[in-house]
């Protein structure tokens, strides 16, 4: 029997059922609820995992509410995978004690099944995709589950299996945490997204998958609303972030070994690692980086608050706010340019700007950008005037010339800018999903998983 062996019927011996196109239909079989999912719609039972564990603190039920099929094609035809027998049938391991129930009632193991599958919302599946990735779960996993000792050690290798196997459909490099062999790999620009490996109490992830479904772009990264947090790596070993911290909030610059940003074997996280396809664009960034984050003290002393700070709201209102390059972004994006023009810190009117993580990196890209673009666009010499009295008037004048020049080159912008995104509105999930929509620009390299215990 071949993997995909589609038929009109439930049949307890297949994995593909051609079922009628629904929400949730009914089999032949019996009384067996399905829920049809396609690469274009957002799993209910997303939503209805994130009810449990943040709003009645419940844990992930053992096995699905329902059985979980998704659309894959085939042509013209579209196909559906039932992802319990799926996991089954892709952990089955002969003449072993091991139960075949065992992987088909894991509902984390038949969630990581999918997001491997389907790993973008917007792609189709195909089956020569579903095909591919039961082979390669198997030909490098079959042999460990064998020698599992008990239920719960081949459950857990299974898990760490398709993680890894996840990775490696990504063509990155994969190693573990080490600052020095880290620090040997990253170029400064390098982009860090920290990704949460399982569903945990952490506020970004549940506010970025609530708001996945009102993301505008056509597609998104299925796992991107996991990633908690965004750096950049500004060289020598250093990465520059933006926290909200106990004793102050922090703007900072941190070294790969510090334990504040370090993974180590009790993490239930990892790096993912984006490089810029131009080199020096990314040092550009990482220089416009310093110009805001501030060396800080070591973890064990006394914080000290920085110049710049944490800005909790903003973070808040990116998760609901379109990132689009829209009059409002093109605004932001000249005046980043004019605090670059001028070499000096950014300013928000007349105060200290404030940053949250992915819109410190975004920023620093787009104030990299804009030194090269802008002075095509606007001329050298273009630039405010200073106010008769300094401290509000040149502030005035320099948000009246944004205006201004934003309407004057509205489409010259569109022409010569990359980097098209509200910085300002930009969360970790945007950033990345930038990414992947991008590869002219960025390109995932390097995965950094926790280190063994």
């Amino acid at each position: 029997m071949t993997l995909l062996d589609p038929t009109e019927r439930y049949s307890s011996s297949s994995i593909t059922f051609n079922i009628p196109e629904g929400i949730r239909t009914y089999s032949s079989a019996g009384d067996r609820a399905y829920f049809w999912l396609t690469s274009k719609t957002n799993s209910l039972y997303f939503y209805f995992s994130l009810l449990l564990k943040f709003v009645f603190n419940k844990d992930l039920p053992e096995k699905l509410p329902c059985d979980v099929m998704f659309s894959v094609k085939s042509g013209n035809q579209d196909f559906y995978i039932n992802l319990s027998d799926f996991a089954k049938k892709a952990c089955e391991v002969e003449n072993s004690s091991l139960s075949p129930e065992l992987f088909a009632n894991a509902a984390l193991l038949q969630v990581l099944f999918y997001e491997t599958l389907s790993p973008i919302i917007g792609d189709a599946t195909t089956i020569d995709t579903v095909n591919e990735v039961y082979k390669q779960f198997r030909s490098a996993n079959v042999t460990d589950l064998t020698c599992a000792s008990d239920d719960q050690e081949a459950l857990s290798l299974a898990i760490e299996g398709i993680e890894k196997l996840k990775l490696e459909r990504l063509g990155v490099d994969i190693i573990r945490y080490d600052a020095y062999d880290l620090e040997s790999r990253l170029q400064p620009g390098d982009i860090l997204f920290k990704r949460q490996l399982a569903m945990q109490d952490h506020p970004v992830v549940l506010g970025q998958g609530l708001a996945r479904p009102l993301l505008f772009s056509k597609r998104v990264e299925r796992e991107a609303y996991k990633y908690s947090h965004a750096a950049i790596y500004i060289g020598d070993g250093k990465i520059a972030e933006a926290v909200p911290h106990d004793s102050g909030d922090e703007i900072r610059i941190l070294n790969l070994s510090d334990p504040r940003f370090a993974l180590d074997s009790e993490h239930e996280a990892a790096y993912m690692v984006a490089r810029p396809t131009d080199p020096t664009l990314g040092e550009e960034a990482a220089e416009a980086a310093k110009k805001v984050a501030e060396e800080v003290p070591p973890a064990d002393q006394e914080q000290e608050v920085t110049t710049h700070r944490y800005t909790k709201w903003q973070a808040l209102r990116s998760l609901y706010h379109p990132v689009n390059f829209g009059p409002y972004a093109r605004y932001h994006y000249l005046k980043q340019y004019e605090d670059a023009r001028h070499d000096r810190p950014p300013v928000e009117f007349t105060d200290e700007k404030n940053f949250f993580c992915s819109y410190l990196v975004g920023y620093a890209y787009q104030r990299a950008e804009s030194c090269r673009v802008c002075p095509q666009m606007l001329g050298e010499n273009d630039a405010p005037s200073e106010g008769l009295v300094p401290v509000i008037g040149t502030p005035i004048r320099r948000e009246a010339w944004a205006l201004l020049r934003r309407l004057q080159h509205y489409t010259e912008m569109d022409e010569k800018i990359k980097l098209k995104f509200h910085a300002k509105r930009l969360t970790p999930q945007d950033l990345a999903n930038y990414v992947i929509n991008n590869p002219q620009l960025f390109n995932y390299n390097l995965a950094v998983r926790k280190p063994l215990s």
